[in-house]
């Protein structure tokens, strides 16, 4: 490990911990100099690039926004056995974390949540999809939003969803699906937007969000799509918390905002049942709540 911190002429490390939560380890390295990094590895099966996420977050420094800033990506496998990335570390704790410590008095958090979200969604991008520089992404959201479709359903069939589901929720996806028309343009999705990905720190005996981590699913995208999973993810680890995020959010400048989140929050539920297939989180033979949420929100629109 010394001589990659070496090569950015940074202290030797006096010590290393494994960080809570995320799908790929994360290391924090303390250095002599007292001050700290972190190694982020990435593994093959979650497909995440450390380059894409260095430059989601260049595009987030740019703008002015208090996230991970990425010192070094090395994708060789020359230096280490695993991809990875050598980024700051941020003090503080994910609000995830002072939710088990400070259950209460966190929906100033949630607010500055939203605030922050909207703050990101200020970053306009030439089109939709992937934000790699280049030709590829789609230049409408219909069309992104359409291929997205399409990929998730085919990823929950193939992952053993119910085939008579899937016909329900093409059919309803196909019915709401011209609401994707209203777009107010592309702009930088986090696209992983929960209480996890989230630092706050303490400052003068109140909370403030002192950063935002992991950008390995980040995407262009309709501010409506990114903030449709926000608030899904969010309720889902913090019930009630997402109307404190929306709160923050503030105005939503859209015809038919609720019917578009609606549709989003459904691809959204659909995309992440057949993702925790693939990684082995919900067994073959598991029921999850996520079928009976999808469940009640084609309910919704029979009635």
């Amino acid at each position: 490990m010394a001589h990659i911190l070496g090569l950015l002429d940074l202290a030797s490390p006096s010590r290393v911990t494994r960080q809570p939560g995320g799908s790929n380890a994360v290391f924090r390295i303390d250095l002599s100099d007292g001050s700290s990094v972190n190694l982020k590895t990435y593994d093959e099966l979650r497909g995440k690039s450390p380059e894409r996420e260095a430059r989601a977050a260049g595009l987030l420094q740019d703008a002015g926004v208090n996230a991970t800033r990425y010192l070094l990506v090395d994708e060789s496998r020359n230096r280490l056995p695993y991809r990875f990335a050598l980024v700051s570390h941020l003090s503080g704790q994910t609000i995830d974390e002072l939710r088990h410590i400070e259950p209460m008095g966190l929906d100033a958090l949630y607010r500055q949540m939203g605030v922050l979200l909207r703050e990101i969604h200020g970053i306009a991008l030439p089109r939709y999809g992937a934000i790699d520089e280049g030709p590829e992404g789609h230049r409408t959201n219909s069309a992104f939003v359409s291929a997205f479709a399409a990929s998730s359903l085919e990823q929950f069939e193939k992952a053993g969803g119910n085939i008579e589901l899937a016909a329900r929720l093409r059919a309803a996806v196909r019915d709401q699906l011209e609401i994707a028309a209203h777009s107010s343009g592309a702009v930088l999705a986090h696209n992983d937007f929960h209480p996890g990905n989230v630092i706050a720190d303490c400052a003068n005996g109140s909370w403030h969000i002192s950063g935002l981590i992991d950008f390995g699913n980040a995407i262009a995208a309709d501010p409506l799509f990114d903030l449709a999973k926000a608030l899904f993810c969010t309720e889902h680890m913090a019930p009630g918390a997402g109307t404190k995020m929306l709160d923050g959010y503030g105005p939503i400048d859209h015809p038919d905002p609720k019917r578009t989140l609606w549709l989003y929050t459904l691809l959204h539920r659909v995309s992440m049942w057949a993702w925790l297939r693939h990684t082995g989180a919900i067994a073959s033979s598991q029921h999850n709540i996520l079928i009976d949420d999808l469940e009640a929100m084609l309910a919704e629109i029979s009635n």
